[in-house]
């Protein structure tokens, strides 16, 4: 073919080679398209990136019907948005490790279990507290039994109320 070919229902079949295309209506592929340097692509069904996905900074991935998700780099730091509901980051197909509540709790787990928890007032842990060294500052309330092994320094005045003092 040269020239200009205009079809009505037409049947091609093998290799059709050409410079540019001009398409008024749709357009089926039966198989593998394969093209570069394309501004828009809107797909039914899987695309394959060959060489992955790069976006440049300040571009956004959405996810969603209504783009509730973004994933996105400033330039200076990458940020994942979530704009409904709870944020979920799996370590498994079944385990939670970060868990990001909508206007509540940050939650991080061990095997699916909560170890650590943001409130309103601080955090809440639980489970043993293994520390190389603490330091307190405040006034710190503590319930039930508290077992110092190894040697109590106390500075300032302290109050003991039913308090056993062995080995002095």
């Amino acid at each position: 073919f040269s020239g200009v070919v205009t079809a009505t229902n037409g049947v091609f079949s093998g290799n059709i080679s050409a410079v540019d295309g001009n398409f008024s209506g749709n357009v089926t592929i039966g198989g593998t398209l394969t093209y570069e340097d394309v501004t828009n692509i809107d797909s039914v069904g899987l695309v394959t990136a060959r060489e992955g996905i790069s976006l440049p900074d300040n571009k956004v991935a959405n996810f969603g019907n209504s783009n509730d998700l973004m994933i996105y780099h400033t330039g200076t730091h990458g940020y994942i948005k979530n704009k409904t509901n709870n944020l979920y980051i799996m370590s498994t197909n079944t385990e939670y490790g970060i868990e990001v509540h909508g206007d509540g709790k940050v939650r991080l787990n061990y095997d699916n279990i909560p170890k650590i928890e943001t409130t309103s007032s601080g955090i809440n842990v639980i489970g043993v507290t293994t520390t190389t060294g603490l330091a307190v500052t405040g006034v710190s309330t503590f319930t039930g039994n508290i077992d110092a092994n190894g040697d109590l320094d106390v500075d300032g005045h302290t109050n003991l109320d039913n308090g056993n003092v062995a080995g002095i």
